[in-house]
């Protein structure tokens, strides 16, 4: 009995992983700026590749805006440094990446918006690549010509400069059920 128990346990956990995408995305790490004139995104994005094998992947970025309200868009694949090319969609882009056998591809993605009273990241897509971030850092940096009044996600820090103010947040096993959202005063 216990050695069907040990071979049906074995069974389970081979398909398992067999049932994960090859290429997951782990991490992010996102320093966010927001003044009178723009919400700016900054974050370091990091997939890994658990096979043997290269696998190109397919990736849809969402926006909370119109890309045509969206300025300076830029991708860069930090693991060899050059641009990565995107098609631009109605509220997203779409791009392919390479990621080489058991390793990662990290990509550093810009952009900004202008800024309203509502400035949203959208967060809750992590959902559809069937795992938790293992890591995500974000950082939020308010100048002081800006009034905010609330956040959809309670920093675990805050420091007070002179000209700004800067949110921290460092989450692990994080699967987000809400977006980021800074509301502002009106």
């Amino acid at each position: 009995m216990k050695k069907i128990l040990v071979l049906l346990s074995a069974i389970l956990c081979m398909d398992k992983l067999q049932s994960q995408p090859p290429v997951t995305f782990t991490s992010e790490n996102i320093d966010f700026n927001i003044d009178s004139n723009f919400f700016t995104i900054n974050g370091i994005y990091v997939f890994n590749n658990k096979t043997d094998k290269p696998q190109d992947v397919n990736v849809l970025f969402p926006f909370a805006v119109e890309v045509a309200k969206i300025e300076s868009i830029r991708i860069t694949n930090l693991n060899n440094l050059k641009s990565v090319y995107f098609n631009k969609l109605k509220q997203a882009i779409s791009f392919s990446i390479s990621v080489t056998p058991f390793d990662t591809t990290e990509l550093n993605i810009y952009y900004r918006q202008p800024t309203d009273t509502i400035n949203k990241y959208i967060l809750t897509t992590t959902k559809s690549w069937g795992t938790a971030l293992e890591k995500a850092n974000y950082s939020l940096e308010a100048e002081k010509n800006v009034s905010v009044s609330s956040l959809s996600l309670k920093p675990d820090s805050v420091v007070v400069g002179d000209s700004k103010k800067t949110y921290f947040w460092s989450k692990t096993n994080f699967l987000p059920d809400k977006d980021f959202e800074v509301i502002l005063v009106k």
